[in-house]
């Protein structure tokens, strides 16, 4: 005890004993009272509510996002049959054409002339 009094750590019987048992010399933890253990579940308590919070609030973005991207492909699904309707329409015209040259290739050769 004289070493503890000195400041200079464990009494020689305390450590002697802690050698013996295999524990370390570092001090035991200190024991916690019930109010103790009821006011940090009641912290707990707090985070978790407040992870709840926002763990609901992504959950709001993620569901606008998902909403987002479901106008996102229905507007590319529009585009789509679009541009598919646009090719459509210039192979049409494109075979008119060549129609018409056509046409105009036998016309020019029954008059004579050729364009």
């Amino acid at each position: 005890m004289a070493d503890q009094a000195k400041g200079k750590g464990i009494a020689p019987k305390r450590a002697s004993n802690l050698a013996d048992s295999g524990q370390s010399s570092r001090p035991l933890l200190p024991i916690r009272t019930l109010s103790e253990d009821k006011e940090d579940s009641k912290d707990y308590s707090e985070v978790i509510e407040v992870l709840k919070q926002h763990i609901k609030s992504h959950k709001r973005v993620i569901a606008s996002q998902s909403s987002n991207i479901k106008t996102l492909l229905l507007s590319l699904n529009t585009l789509k049959a679009s541009v598919k309707d646009s090719v459509s329409a210039i192979k049409n015209i494109s075979s008119t054409l060549a129609s018409l040259t056509n046409s105009s290739n036998a016309m020019a050769t029954t008059t004579g002339k050729t364009s």
